[in-house]
């Protein structure tokens, strides 16, 4: 099949805005979780040995893989959200032209690729991007549900649109969709040994905890803030258009069009997980995509029928962008100055999550000592630990964590006391350390003026 000079630019284009400098966000405590599981199936080779963490795992067996590329481990990591963002992409291209027309499929693509929320979560070692890359497979290959559901628990709340949209027949797809469940427990079966843990951690053991009584009118507060930083005004509203004229569609027609369907699949899905999200962060609207950028594109195509000549049309477009593509560039070019929600902001550039200031304490661990005599003691596999066992400076350092590190702490173990080698630890999310340690501070980084990253040096 031929691809066309715009295709290739458009696609070149996408790729470009999700690898280029991808070392210039922080890593995020959960994406060095990621690339730990990734290193542990790697050098265990237990393809469901993340299963003791409560993690789906297919997203970890694909960063995993990622990590055989010549690149750094981070970098490595990052790619895998990049590509399946692509696929995402394009995957949600080809619903646009099937469900509005092939004029909807290059405008869905470009929707897709300049919003702030793929171009951000793209970029990162999080599951979102490529549960979302199954989820929208599902609506073509049923199949693929349980691919979705094996990649993060959210993959479940797609299996209500694909009974209704999926492709085949009614009854078809309702096979194909308890056939890829049936994967889903099999999966866990071999993972947990017995029917019970298999329902226990599928049903029970989700990553992050919900209740019918969290905070409704409070989360749909901070949800409306960080969609507008996400989507952009102009997104919005372009979906909110395509809503309305499916919605007329549907009453003259007296049909429910594919678009009003995915539509209210979205808005009911980010009521729910607004009614249930005790803890809520922004990834966990992410899911909302499929039915947005379908709806923004029947939304533009809606006033690309009105008679608009193209230049016209093309600035008008451009202006739809516009908004997205400068927050996008700053996410790509200066994360730290861009206008992020804030909770996304707290997490990867100030909260003990971020990686804030790892370069300067690998520079710092480098003056401290000689390569090959030093140890290095981190508190859990956070991102300061990932990052610095991915940095080929320090690779002649053994970097480990330590569980006298964990609150409540303990003695620092005589063996370590013992070594003759310099000792070094880190302290992130709690800083403070009992007086009676025999231990300096040698080096801080002001993540904020209320939190920082301490190294301390061990006296023997």
């Amino acid at each position: 099949m031929k691809i066309s000079p715009v295709w290739i630019l458009l696609i070149a284009g996408f790729l470009f805005s999700r690898f280029y400098s991808l070392g210039n966000l922080p890593l995020f405590s959960d994406e060095g979780y990621a690339v730990s599981r990734g290193w542990e199936l790697r050098s265990t080779g237990e393809l469901l040995g993340m299963v003791k963490y409560t993690t789906q795992p297919i997203f970890i067996w694909l960063v995993a893989l990622f990590q055989f590329l010549p690149l750094n481990n981070v970098i490595s990591g990052r790619l895998v959200s990049g590509v399946f963002g692509l696929g995402t992409a394009l995957l949600i291209s080809k619903l646009a032209g099937k469900w509005i027309n092939r004029h909807a499929e290059i405008p869905a693509f470009i929707l897709m690729a300049i919003m702030p929320f793929s171009t951000f979560y793209d970029r990162t070692i999080l599951f979102e991007s490529t549960t979302l890359f199954f989820m929208s497979l599902a609506m073509l290959f049923p199949l693929a549900a349980g691919l979705a559901v094996l990649t993060k628990q959210t993959g479940w709340l797609i299996l209500p649109l694909i009974l209704v949209l999926g492709k085949g027949r009614p009854k078809d797809r309702a096979i194909k969709v308890f056939i890829s469940i049936l994967a889903v427990f099999a999966v866990w079966y071999f993972a947990a040994g017995s029917n019970y843990s298999a329902v226990e951690t599928i049903v029970g053991k989700t990553a992050v905890p919900v209740s019918a009584s969290a905070n409704f009118k409070n989360n749909l507060l901070r949800s409306k803030l960080w969609l507008i930083d996400y989507l952009t005004w102009p997104v919005i509203g372009l979906s909110v258009l395509g809503g309305l004229v499916a919605s007329i569609e549907t009453v003259r027609q007296k049909k429910i069009s594919p678009i009003l369907v995915v539509g209210g699949w979205s808005l009911i899905t980010f009521l729910f997980i607004n009614k249930t999200a005790v803890i809520f962060y922004p990834r966990y609207l992410y899911s909302i995509l499929l039915g947005v950028v379908l709806l923004a594109a029947k939304g533009w195509e809606t006033i690309r029928n009105q008679g608009l000549n193209k230049i016209a049309l093309l600035g008008l477009f451009i202006l739809v962008i516009l908004p997205g593509l400068i927050l996008s560039r700053k996410i790509i070019v200066a994360p730290e100055e861009a206008e992020i929600p804030r909770e996304d902001r707290f997490q990867f550039f100030e909260d003990w999550t971020s990686g804030t200031g790892s370069g300067g304490l690998a520079d710092e661990i480098l003056r401290i000592a000689e390569i090959g005599g030093i140890n290095v003691y981190l508190e859990e596999e956070n991102s300061y630990f990932v990052v610095l066992k991915s940095d080929p400076g320090l690779k002649e350092v053994k970097i480990e964590v330590a569980d006298w590190l964990i609150d409540p702490l303990i003695e620092i173990p005589i063996e370590v006391l013992k070594d003759d080698k310099i000792s070094l630890f880190i302290r992130n999310r709690h800083p403070d350390i009992p007086e009676n340690w025999p231990a300096e501070l040698v080096w801080v980084y002001p993540k904020t003026d209320k939190r920082s990253v301490y190294l301390y040096k061990i006296n023997k």
